[in-house]
Parts: structure tokens; sequence; C-alpha cells
């Protein structure tokens, strides 16, 4: 628990300082990137309660375990769809950790990679990652729920953030290694997910925002 809060209170702090602007050193690819979602996030939602884009980080979740639900021999559109959903899982993560304050490429960082032996069969490898991300979640679901009820102790905002914070982590490398799986890079991959995702305009196409980005995409 006490490894739990420190993780809390380091990842607390790097938000404050990248929040007032006194980080010291470039800014790391995952900290740009939540000050980006950030700012996207005000622009088209407006002020989102943290319990939407946890529900954001499950409906990815469902994502990507339709996605992995496939034969053996993965296409070249099923893999694209995996990383894509990989990438989604992270956005709302990123946007979810802006809501608690904390950063979240300290969390990452800080959270320690699972042991796990590929089997070698890709279909049971990604569906033992999926479960693995499904169980890891746990925690931020747990956290939102008895925060909004206001019971088993969950209204003490301490308590509330470190288990999310848990269930971020875990998410986080367990997704991680969905990319290793397939071999790509977990960061570039979300980066690239990203710079599609930060085009959508939801204000102005309401229903076609991400058909809108993909229809440009294409024209150029």
């Amino acid at each position: 628990m006490d490894q739990l809060l420190e993780l809390c209170n380091n990842a607390k702090f790097a938000f404050e300082l990248r929040a007032n602007g006194n980080h010291l050193t470039p800014l790391s690819p995952f900290s740009e990137l939540q000050g980006k979602i950030a700012t996207w996030q005000d622009y088209n939602f407006g002020a989102t309660p943290a319990w939407q884009k946890a529900m954001g980080i499950a409906e990815e979740i469902f994502e990507l375990c339709d996605a992995i639900n496939s034969p053996s021999e993965l296409s070249a559109t099923e893999r694209a769809e995996i990383l894509d959903a990989t990438a989604d899982i992270a956005i709302y993560s990123l946007s979810f950790c802006t809501s608690l304050r904390v950063e979240y490429n300290v969390i990452f960082r800080l959270t320690p990679v699972p042991d796990f032996k590929p089997t070698g069969r890709i279909d049971r490898d990604l569906k033992e990652a999926a479960i693995r991300i499904g169980s890891a979640a746990k925690p931020i679901a747990h956290a939102v729920l008895k925060n909004a009820q206001g019971i088993r102790g969950f209204d003490d905002q301490i308590k509330f953030v470190s288990h999310a914070v848990l269930g971020i982590g875990s998410v986080a490398r367990a997704t991680e290694l969905v990319t290793r799986l397939l071999g790509s890079d977990f960061e570039s991959v979300v980066r690239g997910v990203a710079e599609n995702v930060l085009k959508r305009d939801w204000r102005k196409h309401p229903v076609t925002a991400a058909a809108e980005v993909l229809n440009v995409s294409r024209k150029e």
C-alpha cells in the first residue's frame, strides 16, 4: 500500500508540474499527448465526469475482446482493429488520468511489466492478454462505482484515486502486452491513433466526425 501511495504522489506531482508549466525536462510523448487530449476533450465535450471516461475504457476493452475473438491466423484488418482498440484504451485512460489529476506517463513507467511467456499460438496469447486487461480494469470500475455511491470508504479521495491508479497502471501494462505480441511499439501505436482522434470535431459533426477525418485522409 505504501508503494501505491508513493506512485500516486509521484503521478500527482508530475501532473501539477506539467499543468503549471514547471516541468524541468522536455515532456515525454505520453505527457504531451495527455495535455492535447485534455484540450480536445474540453472543446468537444466540455466538462466530463471521470465515470464517463471510465466507461470509455470499458467500452474499448470490449472492442478489443471482439477484435481478438478471431481465428489463429490474423488478417491485416484484424490486426489493425486490435491495435486500434489498444490505443483507444490508452487514450481514454489518459483522459481519465486528467480527471484524477495524475500523470499517465508516471503511472505507466512505474508499474512493473507483468511476467508473460508466449505459447507461440498468437490466438491463445492474445486471449490471455485480453483476460489480463479485463482483470486489471476491475479496480477502476470498483473505485468509480463505490465513489459515486459514497460507500466502502471510497468517498475518501485518496482511497478513490489510489485504487483507480492501480487499475490504470495494470491496464496499461496488459495492453502494452498486446502490442508486443503483435510486434508493435505501444507508445507509437497510441500516438498514431491519437493523431486521427484529435482531428475529430464532434461539435461540427456530431454523427460523422470520425468518418470526416477518414475521408480527408483518403483525399490526401
